[in-house]
């Protein structure tokens, strides 16, 4: 006997035809915050946004997900205070934090570019295809790890780990920790250069078994970037 959701779809799907439509079932990959609900089974309902800049992917999230409480790290101060004035406009949704995240709770070198969103905790690579990289100044910032950040404001879970911190994600990753797990963390989304860009930057390979280490899967490949050469740049990559 059909279950009553095999009977809802049933009805759903007479009714959309008796209207000239057709319903077409989602397809993981083609939209990042559909693929996020259909691997959730629903909202996400705590993000954390490490690198976020002045606030613009806080922004969407808040936007796609109006349930979600969305914690938004930044060390540089300049951009803080944008990400703090983006923020305040959600209220208790969006919290702003003045460090970044690393593999060790300490002062260090941040490297900073004339556009805000190629700063990295990493220097620029020495053979980097970069007009900038002979501009970059030097400035101290705070990191702490993640599992001591999430230990001290007892979060039980995290349901979406962004990482967009120009190289540095591998060592972001390992200061989760044993957080670092889908039972804990269900999905992490990190950006990866496949240029070369900064020093020591994450490797996709490594970035890859690392991931799979801890139990994740690849999921697909969003945000795609390309110039002229058909070469991919750099992209974003969800595991779950």
């Amino acid at each position: 006997m059909p279950t009553f959701k095999q009977r809802l779809i049933a009805g759903m799907n007479r009714a959309a035809k008796r209207a000239g439509y057709t319903l077409i079932p989602h397809e993981i990959g083609i939209n990042f915050y559909d693929d996020v609900r259909t691997i959730l089974g629903g909202d996400p309902r705590v993000i954390f946004d490490v690198g976020a800049n002045v606030g613009q992917t806080a922004r969407r999230y808040a936007g796609y997900f109006p349930t979600a409480r969305i914690h938004s790290f930044e060390p540089f101060p300049e951009s803080y205070q944008k990400l703090a004035q983006t923020a305040a406009k959600f209220g208790d949704r969006v919290i702003a934090h003045p460090f970044g995240l690393g593999e060790t709770t300490q002062t260090q070198t941040m490297y900073i570019a004339p556009k805000s969103v190629m700063n990295s905790m990493l220097p620029p690579a020495a053979d980097a295809q970069t007009a900038w990289k002979d501009q970059v100044r030097e400035t101290s910032v705070e990191i702490q790890r993640l599992d001591a950040f999430v230990a001290a404001n007892a979060i039980p879970h995290i349901d979406l780990l962004k990482i967009d911190t120009e190289g540095f994600e591998m060592q972001v990753l390992r200061g989760a920790g044993d957080l670092l797990a889908p039972a804990t963390i269900r999905m992490v989304l990190v950006e990866i250069q496949f240029g070369s860009v900064y020093e020591g930057q994450t490797n996709v390979s490594a970035l890859l078994d690392f991931m799979a280490g801890h139990g994740y899967r690849l999921v697909d490949l969003y945000d795609k970037f390309r110039k002229t050469d058909p070469a991919l740049l750099h992209c974003n990559i969800l595991f779950a």
